[in-house]
């Protein structure tokens, strides 16, 4: 049976370059094999946050490559709980940049007419609890808003997931000049946060809506509109 081989230790004042090679560190019980710490999550969605806004300046379809990655990114994310702050939800409009799952009826708006600059997203008022999410149809000029309001069903919870009840009221669709034509939207949606930070919001739908504008299972990857504005996307 062969014997243990042992690294030598680094000599006393070697530089810490020296310490990393020798692969050791000093713990409270003796010398141990030193680990490297992977990236956190803000690191983490950092990098996601700079990849959508990538696929957004290149008019909002990302790569093969750029899903796959955007893909291990999320798992990565949606793997931690994190805790919970109901500021995240405000913030001014957030984008939807990257959906997995169901298509929802709000992405088809936004795709009918292909040479538009078209988005999708939804703007949380903290205070008021009410949420406005829109799907433009030919950019800012034409688009579909559904207001409504939201509230906590897990109240208890500190950390992620958090699940919200979303009561959608009423519809609309938006014509230049400021006229506005009325929709029969509404219904109650069940929206999880999976994750949530400065950099990224990721929803999951627990519910399929009434009028199917969102379907059980959707997952939708969103990025502050000020980030993307910024960046000139």
């Amino acid at each position: 049976r062969p014997l243990p081989q042992f690294h030598p230790l680094p000599a006393a004042g070697a530089p810490r370059s020296a310490q990393q090679a020798a692969g050791v560190k000093l713990s409270l019980f003796g010398w141990g094999a030193e680990k490297q710490a992977g990236p956190n999550n803000a690191e983490i969605s950092s990098e996601l946050q700079g990849l959508l806004i990538e696929g957004q300046r290149a008019g909002g379809d990302l790569s093969a490559e750029q899903r796959a990655r955007a893909d291990e990114l999320l798992t990565s994310l949606l793997s931690s709980s994190v805790r919970w702050d109901p500021a995240l939800l405000g913030g001014g409009p957030w984008r939807a940049c990257y959906t997995k799952g169901p298509e929802p009826k709000w992405k088809a708006l936004t795709k009918l007419l292909p040479i538009a600059k078209s988005r999708a997203y939804q703007d949380y008022d903290t205070t008021s609890q009410t949420v406005t999410n829109v799907g433009e149809v030919l950019g800012d000029a034409l688009k579909v808003r559904a207001f409504g309001s939201y509230e906590e069903v897990d109240g208890g919870e500190t950390s992620t997931p958090k699940d919200f009840k979303v009561t959608v009221t009423r519809g609309e669709v938006a014509l230049p000049g400021g006229l506005s034509l009325k929709l029969s939207i509404s219904g109650v949606g069940y929206q999880r946060v999976r994750y949530a930070d400065g950099n990224v919001r990721v929803f999951e739908s627990i519910n399929t809506t009434p009028t199917e504008w969102e379907r059980e299972g959707l997952v939708v990857c969103q990025v502050p509109e000020a980030a993307l504005g910024a960046a000139g996307a």
